[in-house]
């Protein structure tokens, strides 16, 4: 392989960091890379600038970040809801 690029919309890095999809604008698969040694693959945005990928997301942090958010989004729906009803009391 050479210094190959083609031009895609996005892309995501699987589970186990050893395969990268990358889609086209119209969600197409543009490119599978097998196997993938990510010193020797990188992306790169319009700018030419390196796109770093994160780190795969645990799933059990995942969980605790959506219940600490879904709790915070509880508390400010009451609150809305609660002021609500007070303005159509008046």
């Amino acid at each position: 392989m050479g210094k190959e690029k083609v031009e895609v919309a996005s892309a995501t890095l699987s589970k186990d960091g050893q395969n990268v999809t990358a889609y086209r604008v119209d969600g197409s698969r543009a490119v599978l890379l097998e196997g993938v040694n990510l010193e020797n693959v990188c992306l790169e945005d319009s700018k030419g600038n390196q796109v770093e990928f994160d780190k795969p997301i645990d799933p059990e942090q995942e969980i605790a970040d959506l219940k600490a958010q879904l709790k915070q989004l509880t508390v400010e729906f009451e609150k809305l809801s609660a002021t609500t009803e007070t303005k159509a009391v008046k």
